[in-house]
């Protein structure tokens, strides 16, 4: 089991009246009926290595809540209490409806104990076993909730560092997926110098890891937004993003490989959500979704698309709907809130540095994950070079880039270089020529407002890197046309036309040009506003 605020602790759910778990004994201190602290124990939920959580009561309220109990030979060792207590308190700090709620944390009778809200649900990793893929409105439903609540851990200042399905909860609320994200276990904060985990591994599950921590990196908010892309991308298509033999080999192709296409695995799905997860699982995190409302935003619109260009195709049989009915008996095979059964895999700890390199090579075969001197073949999954979703970005960053140089130069010109303009009096920049030259046709106006677009241009620009939307590119074309009309006209202020103006003019034109070529360039490439 793995508790919200506690560490990795793993055993399928308990099942009522066998009194085993995971083909073992159960060994517990505590049973049916017995009292602890300010709680009534009503039954086993789970155990494993780290402690037993069990379904109980709190008498003062009258409530169910899940209360996991820490073995004391765990407790003692090292910095585990210091370690528990903090990330306890972690996950009570943060409070939202997709997130578990923790109660109370402390220590009776010398053990420590911590208790959370009690959720009558299953686990998504589960849901996913059981129905191989779900249908799109209830992955869009289930993905733009947990985002929601990775949103408010990122603005309490958290990163969850572990984002899988088996740390998502849905039950059914009104007939509709309500779900929750619970095991803040491996949760830290982000520039915090943690003494309590050790310095030179990295923690987490090698299936939902970001490039980043598969190399060793600080993971942050976007390293979190990268697990639950890969969440999203299974729950639609029923395949993890990248597979291999092993967690070495998992990693590889999560740092290296090139991105799968969903409509490629699972052509039902059709095109409309292969953008927005080809920016969930791009490389570099500066690709990717920035905040949990962008990816949420993402994730509906996809949908929408996919909605309206629907087409008709042999239907896919949609996947069985499985109801969740809340009960005043133990679940026979249903997680308490927060803790989950291991179907999963568990966090994997992977030594830090400069990433995984290829393991040893055996012989070649077709199977997925085959192993080759040159790498990791991902079998069935591997898209062609084309595919590669990351290009309209690169393309997009291209035309950025030269507007913001055409910015530079344009100013330059218009300040700097003397050859701009000469009315009999020499040569003389556009900045010289309408401030300080009495007998210059120009006046200061003409400057200032040729200025002021260029800076309104490169300023959007910059901000439209971080944005990744259309509508700044487009305010950066019309500003940019606005400047190559308003320098095309300067010449006819003086009655001489273009006489009077020298290479200074014609740099300053050319970057303007540039200008609108670079803003159109970008606003193709860039996602709908």
């Amino acid at each position: 089991m793995t508790l919200v605020g506690g560490v990795e602790d793993s055993a399928p759910a308990y099942k009522p009246g066998v009194g085993t778990c995971g083909g073992g004994a159960v060994s517990t201190d505590l049973g049916e009926g017995q009292t602890f602290g300010a709680y009534h124990i009503v039954g086993i939920a789970g155990s494993g290595g780290m402690g037993v959580v069990y379904r109980a009561e709190q008498r003062s309220l009258g409530r169910t809540v899940a209360l996991k109990v820490i073995r004391p030979e765990t407790a003692e060792s090292g910095d585990y209490r210091s370690r528990f207590l903090r990330e306890a308190r972690l996950a009570a700090s943060v409070n939202h409806p997709h997130i578990v709620s923790v109660f109370d944390v402390g220590e009776y009778d010398g053990r420590l104990y911590l208790t959370m809200q009690w959720i009558d649900g299953i686990e998504l990793r589960a849901l996913i076993d059981l129905q191989q893929r779900l249908a799109p409105d209830r992955v869009v439903r289930i993905g733009s909730q947990i985002a929601s609540a990775l949103q408010a851990v990122h603005d309490a200042g958290f990163v969850h560092r572990d984002v899988k399905p088996a740390n998502v909860l849905v039950r059914d609320l009104g007939g509709q997926d309500h779900s929750y994200l619970t095991d803040f276990g491996i949760a830290k904060m982000p520039d915090a110098q943690d003494q309590l985990t050790r310095t030179g591994w990295v923690v987490g599950t090698a299936g939902y890891m970001s490039p980043e921590q598969i190399r060793g990196q600080q993971p942050d908010r976007r390293s979190d937004l990268y697990g639950l892309g890969c969440v999203v991308f299974e729950a639609l298509t029923g395949q993890r993003p990248f597979s291999g033999d092993n967690d070495l080999a998992v990693g590889w192709a999560h740092a290296n490989n090139p991105r799968p296409v969903a409509s490629a695995i699972c052509p039902a799905l059709g095109p409309s959500y292969d953008a927005f997860l080809a920016r969930a699982l791009a490389v570099d995190p500066h690709d990717r979704f920035q905040s949990g409302r962008e990816f949420a935003a993402a994730l509906r619109s996809a949908h929408v698309r996919q909605l309206d260009t629907e087409t008709q195709l042999p239907a896919t049989p949609a996947p069985t709907r499985v109801s969740f009915r809340p009960s005043s008996q133990p679940p026979v095979s249903t997680p308490a809130a927060g803790f989950r059964s291991s179907n999963g895999p568990e966090p994997t700890i992977w030594p830090a540095g400069p990433g995984p390199t290829a393991p040893a090579a055996r012989t070649a075969d077709s199977s997925p994950g085959a192993m080759t001197p040159q790498g990791i073949v991902q079998g069935g999954t591997r898209p062609p070079p084309a595919a590669d979703r990351a290009r309209p970005h690169r393309a997009r960053r291209v035309g950025q880039l030269i507007v913001i140089v055409s910015s530079v130069v344009f100013i330059a010109s218009a300040t700097l270089l003397t050859r701009y303009t000469n009315n009999g009096t020499g040569w003389k920049s556009l900045l010289e020529a309408t401030h300080g030259d009495p007998a210059s046709p120009l006046r200061a106006m003409s400057f200032n407002i040729l200025i002021g677009l260029v800076a309104l241009v490169f300023l959007v620009t910059i901000i439209s890197i971080g944005v990744h939307r259309r509508l700044p590119m487009i305010v950066v074309v019309v500003a940019a046309l606005a400047i190559i009309g308003y320098t095309s006209y300067l010449p006819s202020i003086g009655g001489d036309g273009l006489s009077e103006y020298g290479s200074s003019y014609w740099i300053s034109l050319a970057a303007a040009v540039a200008m609108a070529f670079g803003g159109g360039f970008a606003t193709a490439r860039s996602d709908r506003s």
